[in-house]
């Protein structure tokens, strides 16, 4: 909506508005709309402006006048009425967005600096992480947060970086405490920052930087708020809220009947108001008294709340938006327009301080495609309808998994496998890009094994290639190296090809060469996980569901459509099953066909990758509940408690299962009973799960260490210095441990000594697990590349 371009109330219905474009509908398809489907009385936006991309962020200011959109690249400020009054823009891209609750003044974090702007859109002071290029890191500001007047800024990094900037632009104190800062919040002086690190760790700073109190949940914490009087409220991925009042004291806490995913705090009365992921917004009294609960029609994604707290905004993941009474009654539910179309992370909201306005970001795949995503942003008045009036009729979208241990073999609706088949034949159809492996040493190595290949290569999770390594031990020279983006993964390697998961394409690279033999388009969001290969199958996981391609062509086989998924590591195998899984519940596919099994709901949520063994399947979420399943028909076997609810999901292997008792201990427990056999503690945070072979264990360490101890007993071998953090899993081939570390280098040790045997430098940090393949060992860098080592 730019200059003259003046919105009215229900412009988006019959005159679209999108930066200048003007598009009609025709008349006959208006009036047939309003007879069929819009109710009288329907709820009705003042104003909508349509955005060309994915937009991340919405704010809006207390009286709200100012209201700001965050783009991947632009910000844009509106007014109350719908006039876009400035964009500003940089080539680099926006990673946060935070507004001062009077509209005033603007935060915008372009990856390492932050900047300040005025309301009109011009820019006050440009600041750079202090942190910045300390070590390779890509550290980028992922969270701010503005005092009232704009007198400070809070920023945290993803290097663990908390620094505060005063309204000149001037900063008055940093503090690091790795690892990174996903949340800031900050009080109305400035004076009080609150950081979530770690998952799980809540520091909170005083006006020196000093820290004031910190806390350790027993789970990851997915969001925090904070009210006026500086008391703090987590919710976790446990179902839990607790509740801390200034000097850090637990005042109470309560179980909610889902993962927390939103929170939200009245800032006259404290109340708390939570929205879960089993569809309820729950709300709570300061003192932790239940008020009422509120039953949606999926995942509540945010929550937004008047100063009174008596306007409550709630969005979902199926793109509806309810706005609340502060005792809990539906005022009106709005459905933005959409064709059938998937909405990655819900519907965003805000409410403005008074409660009058409330703003409304939807944003969705164009369903045609699977890519070219688009957001519609709306401002509605709190009285915009009579109760319980939508706009639009919900639209299909992808069937909620219901929380059962097992069902028969299960197909998704008619229409949605229809809507499936088009995108993915859309998606098909198009070209791929263009790219290619740069290839410096050409040595012709005999073909690989054919075994299953997944994240550390085995089911086990053991990081051991002897199988498949083919006897040959890798001399440290560089074969050749592949240009591709966000190479910093482990990469499965199966036969004589390499599969890759890129932002929205799987790509085969020829092992020997590097050169680029297929890319198949598969959907935005692709790159969460990497692929599993087994026999002639590739699987992989996407914000679509997971899919099955042709292992020689690329060509789709299968789809199994999964609700909305958080994949995270990529597909598990089992026998003749294909294990994928999001924040609480496993699915058990047939690898052939993809029909579904059977699911199972995971016991405290968090789920971790699955551990197929013996004909079971080992399930480890929550506080360290590890469930173990039938595999056959998943019901649940028996439970153990082992390690906690860190990323670091567990290794089987001698009979034991290696898992994290706490962030910097590794522990062996009996396999059977749970009981622990040995534990033995690092110097720093353990980066990853380890690397197991029959006699010895392999980890690395936040302290620079990478840790040799015995599989059996626990006791210390040896350990190698490296000049920063080891946060990947090792590998191990043939007496040989390899090893990536932050300080850009790959190390190849002997396994029994410890002794350094070669090391090679990249550009960038290595969060890649090596995998090892008749003499050759592949690995991720973060400078872009993907490595092939003699």
């Amino acid at each position: 909506m730019d200059g003259d371009d003046q919105a009215v109330p229900g412009a988006e219905v019959n005159d679209t508005v999108c930066y200048g474009k003007h598009f009609r509908m025709p008349v006959f398809v208006l009036v047939a709309f309003f007879l069929l489907v819009i109710p009288a009385a329907a709820v009705m936006p003042l104003w909508s402006s349509d955005f060309g991309g994915y937009a991340h962020d919405v704010a809006i200011s207390e009286d709200g006048n100012t209201v700001v959109v965050r783009t991947s690249t632009t910000l844009h400020g509106f007014n109350r009425n719908g006039t876009l009054l400035w964009r500003y823009t940089e080539g680099k891209g926006m990673s946060a967005m935070a507004l001062s609750r009077d509209g005033q003044y603007i935060a915008a974090a372009m990856e390492n600096r932050v900047i300040l702007l005025d309301r009109n859109g011009s820019r006050l002071w440009n600041v750079t992480n202090p942190a910045y290029r300390r070590h390779c890191m890509p550290d980028y500001v992922q969270s701010l947060a503005v005092s009232s007047g704009g007198f400070r800024v809070a920023a945290g990094s993803s290097d663990g970086n908390v620094f505060l900037i005063d309204r000149d632009g001037k900063i008055a104190w940093e503090q690091n405490k790795n690892p990174g800062v996903s949340q800031v919040l900050i009080n109305s002086p400035g004076d009080f920052v609150v950081t979530r690190q770690d998952s799980r760790r809540i520091y909170v700073f005083d006006r020196f930087g000093n820290v004031a109190w910190w806390q350790v949940l027993p789970s990851s914490i997915s969001d925090l708020a904070l009210l006026r009087d500086d008391s703090v409220v987590a919710g976790t991925s446990n179902r839990e809220l607790y509740f801390y009042n200034w000097t850090g004291e637990t005042v109470w806490h309560n179980t909610l009947g889902g993962r927390v995913n939103t929170l939200s705090a009245a800032g006259e009365s404290g109340n708390v108001v939570a929205g879960a992921s089993d569809w309820k917004v729950y709300a709570y009294s300061k003192n932790g008294t239940p008020a009422w609960t509120y039953e949606i029609t999926s995942d509540v994604t945010d929550i937004a709340v008047s100063d009174d707290g008596e306007t409550i905004a709630a969005g979902s993941a199926d793109s509806s938006v309810y706005l609340l009474t502060g005792n809990g009654t539906l005022l009106w539910k709005f459905v933005p327009r959409t064709s059938i179309s998937v909405d990655y992370d819900g519907t965003k909201v805000a409410v403005s301080g008074d409660g009058r306005h409330v703003a409304v970001l939807a944003r969705q795949a164009r369903a045609s495609s699977g890519r070219g995503d688009t957001s519609t942003l709306y401002l509605f008045s709190h009285d915009s309808a009579e109760p319980a009036r939508q706009i639009i009729p919900d639209m299909p979208y992808p069937v909620r998994m219901e929380p059962v241990t097992a069902l028969p073999a299960l197909h998704v609706t008619d229409i949605f496998n229809d809507w499936l088949a088009r995108v993915f034949t859309s998606l098909t159809n198009e070209s791929p890009q263009e790219t290619s492996g740069t290839m410096i040493n050409q040595d012709l190595r005999k073909t690989a094994a054919p075994v299953p290949m997944m994240a550390r290569m085995n089911a086990q999770r053991t990081a051991v290639f002897d199988s498949v390594s083919g006897g040959i031990i890798p001399s440290g020279r560089l074969l050749w190296k592949y240009k591709g983006a966000y190479m910093d993964k482990l990469f499965p390697v199966a036969r004589d090809r390499i599969f890759l998961t890129l932002t929205d394409t799987t790509t085969a690279l020829n092992a020997t060469t590097g050169k680029l033999l297929w890319s198949a388009p598969t959907g935005a969001g692709t790159g969460q996980g990497n692929p599993a290969v087994a026999g002639d199958m590739v699987y992989l996981t996407t914000y679509y569901g997971t899919l099955a391609l042709n292992a020689s062509t690329g060509e789709r086989i299968w789809v199994l459509p999964a609700g909305y998924p958080q994949w995270r590591e990529g597909p598990v195998i089992g026998n003749d099953t294909v294990f994928v899984y999001d924040s609480e519940t496993l699915y058990a596919a047939d690898s052939g066909t993809g029909i579904l099994k059977w699911r199972f709901l995971g016991k405290g949520g968090n789920m971790q990758p699955p551990v197929p063994y013996n004909g079971m399947v080992f399930v480890p979420a929550g506080t360290g509940i590890l469930s173990v399943l039938d595999e056959a028909d998943g019901h649940l076997v028996r439970a153990m408690t082992v390690g906690d609810s860190r990323s670091n999901a567990p290794v089987i292997a001698n009979g034991m299962i290696y898992s994290n008792p706490d962030s910097s201990t590794l522990a062996a427990y009996n396999i059977s009973t749970g009981d622990k056999i040995w534990s033995f503690t690092a110097g720093h945070i353990i980066g990853d799960s380890p690397a197991v072979t029959g006699s010895m264990v392999y980890f690395g360490s936040d302290d620079h260490l990478l840790y040799a101890v015995d599989a059996m007993t626990g006791e210390p071998r040896w350990n190698f210095t490296t000049q920063h953090k080891v946060g990947v899993t090792p590998a191990v081939a043939n007496g040989v441990v390899y090893t990536g570390s932050l300080d850009k280098n790959l190390y190849a040790l002997d396994a029994a000594s410890g002794i350094l045997l070669w090391t090679l430098p990249t550009g960038s940090c290595i969060w890649s697990t090596p995998v090892i393949i008749n003499g050759v060992v592949y690995f991720g860098s973060s400078d872009g590349y993907l490595y092939a080592v003699e």
